[in-house]
């Protein structure tokens, strides 16, 4: 009986190593970083509608509307931080500090993307907190529309942030089984040149313990009771 408690326990523990080792939470603003792929899964990028073609965006010390920042390259977001973590000084006391992210101008059309690269296979949960700032409803404002995606194709409805002279809070929970190279993609599209398309984002991103390595658990933790008891 000893034995068989033993074996019961050691499977528990191996059970629940495997599942820490198979990633701890991700957040995007915590990890965010001057270089391409930060802590093995975050990309900073580019996306074009009208061919649609990704491209990286490019990290600068200094730009315009804040310092650093991911911009883009040969001209295209010269002056606007497509990406940034010290421009946004962001923080609300129920979801934390936020991500800025801007889509491109007029002349650029491109769609603004924060990837994460899955490095293990299995379930995740995404908890995404956006918002839009006031004063949207400037002259030519169309809004714009914020995508959560899993190798391109939509994990759930579009959310559409209409222009508004009101600050607006949108949440997303959702599971995706995922295996180890997968895509999910935030993406904020170009709409229009209006200048009032900026978001603010709070992106975090988790393991969900497998059904086994929980079985696993319990049944250690049931050979515990029972010996405890016979005591």
């Amino acid at each position: 009986m000893r034995k068989t408690f033993l074996a019961l326990l050691m499977l528990a523990f191996a059970a629940l190593s495997a599942h820490d080792a198979r990633s701890a939470p991700y957040n995007a603003y915590d990890e965010f970083a001057s270089h391409q792929g930060a802590n093995g899964v975050w990309h900073y990028l580019k996306f074009t509608g009208s061919t649609s073609t990704y491209g990286e965006l490019t990290f600068h010390e200094s730009s315009h509307l804040g310092s650093p920042a991911w911009l883009g390259t040969d001209g295209d977001l010269f002056w606007l931080p497509a990406i940034s973590k010290d421009f946004t000084e962001v923080h609300h006391p129920e979801y934390g500090d936020m991500l800025h992210m801007h889509p491109g101008d007029n002349h650029s059309r491109h769609d603004v993307v924060l990837r994460w690269i899955a490095p293990d296979s299995g379930p995740y949960a995404i908890n995404m907190s956006l918002v839009a700032p006031a004063n949207r409803a400037g002259a030519g404002s169309d809004g714009y529309d914020v995508y959560l995606e899993h190798n391109g194709s939509p994990i759930r409805d579009k959310i559409n942030v209409p222009p508004a002279d009101d600050e607006i809070w949108h949440h997303a929970n959702e599971t995706v089984d995922v295996v180890a190279g997968d895509l999910i993609d935030l993406r904020i599209n170009h709409i229009d040149e209006n200048g009032h398309d900026a978001a603010y984002v709070d992106l975090q991103i988790e393991p969900i313990p497998e059904p086994s390595a929980l079985a696993l658990f319990a049944l250690g933790l049931l050979g515990c009771l029972r010996r405890a008891r016979r005591r």
